[in-house]
Order: C-alpha cells, then sequence, then structure tokens
C-alpha cells in the first residue's frame, strides 16, 4: 500500500506534487502515502472485475462508467484522495475528460494486498461509507474466495453481507446486475 513521506502537505501542494510523480500517492489528512506495486493475482481479480462489470452495466443498458485503479477518489473535502482499485458511477453526468480525481462514485472496490489489508477494512471503508453517492462497497480477497459486499439501507447505514463460496452470485443492488464470483475469480488458483 503505501510507504508514508514525513512532511505535512496541503491539498494543492499534494495534486501539484502528484501531477509531477512518476509514482502514484494517496494523501490522508496531510499525509503522502506512496502506492507500491501489486501481485499478479490482484492484478487479475481486479481486471477480472473491470470486465466483468462493464460488460453486465452495458448488457443492461445502464448509463455507468467503471474506472480502474488510474483515478483518484477526492473524499472529505480535499482531505483524503485514494485509489480505489475499481470504480463505479452512473447517471447522467457531465464527465470532464480532463478530470484528475473523481468525488461521486456509487461503488467503490478494493482488492486487498497484504499491506493494504488493514488500511482498506478500516480507514479507507470508514472514509467510502461518509461519501454520500456511495451506496455499495466491495472488499475482495484475492487469495481465497471472499467478498464482503456493504450496501445503503434506508436507514442511511451500512449493511454487510459476506460471499465465500465459489458459486454464489452477488446481486448489485444499486446497479442492478448480478457479478457471479466465478468471474471475480476466474483464472486464479485459489488457496
Amino acid at each position: 500500500m503505501a510507504l508514508r513521506q514525513a512532511a505535512y502537505f496541503s491539498e494543492q501542494q499534494y495534486l501539484d506534487y502528484e501531477s509531477q510523480a512518476a509514482t502514484k500517492n494517496e494523501y490522508w489528512f496531510g499525509e503522502v502515502l506512496a502506492m507500491t506495486g501489486v501481485r499478479l493475482r490482484h492484478n487479475i481479480v481486479t481486471s477480472n472485475v473491470i470486465t466483468a462489470l462493464s460488460v453486465k452495466l452495458r448488457e443492461a443498458a445502464k448509463e455507468c462508467i467503471v474506472l480502474g485503479s488510474d483515478m483518484k477518489l477526492r473524499a472529505e473535502h480535499g482531505s483524503i484522495y485514494f485509489y480505489p482499485d475499481v470504480m463505479v458511477r452512473c447517471g447522467k453526468q457531465k464527465n470532464d475528460m480532463n478530470a484528475v480525481f473523481i468525488e461521486n462514485p456509487n461503488l467503490v472496490i478494493e482488492v486487498f494486498s497484504t499491506t493494504t489489508r488493514d488500511f482498506d477494512r478500516t480507514a479507507k471503508l470508514l472514509a467510502y461509507q461518509k461519501i454520500p453517492s456511495v451506496d455499495e462497497i466491495l472488499l475482495i480477497e484475492p487469495t481465497a474466495v471472499k467478498v464482503e459486499y456493504f450496501f445503503r439501507t434506508q436507514t442511511a447505514f451500512f449493511d454487510r453481507l459476506e460471499f465465500n463460496i465459489l458459486d454464489d452470485e452477488l446481486f448489485l443492488q444499486r446497479l442492478g446486475v448480478a457479478l457471479p464470483l466465478t468471474e471475480i475469480y476466474r483464472g486464479i488458483a485459489i488457496l
């Protein structure tokens, strides 16, 4: 996940630094967190999810865009910038094709890695739940069949379901599409 930099950065300093950086960096309340690379397993799972969601949303004639981990998510009024593994944003929205971040995804997905698991499950999950447009969050374990599905209820709180059987199918309520776990884990030998 991240190597912590010592200096405090303002939001604008971070954005300026990030625009010139050779690597990706997340931003956490003034702290710049250098992103590390991922393993092949992580990348395959992420690609599988992007492909499956893109196809299913297109087949369902949904007006959504599926974004990979090169797009930043701005949260907490600019106090946080993350690079989620996958984001989906739906609806008729004007897309600024020069944007370097978005603020209003409907679905956020993190695929765990050894170095990010704890941070993804705690701080990131809470930050995502505070974003008003986020109705669904997936946390995916790439080394075992385990997908945690968080969804916003009518009371604005999030409920959680866990899927851990390869034949399970996860129905994304907000998006109105099903995501079979066999598609998430396609090409992955489960330990």
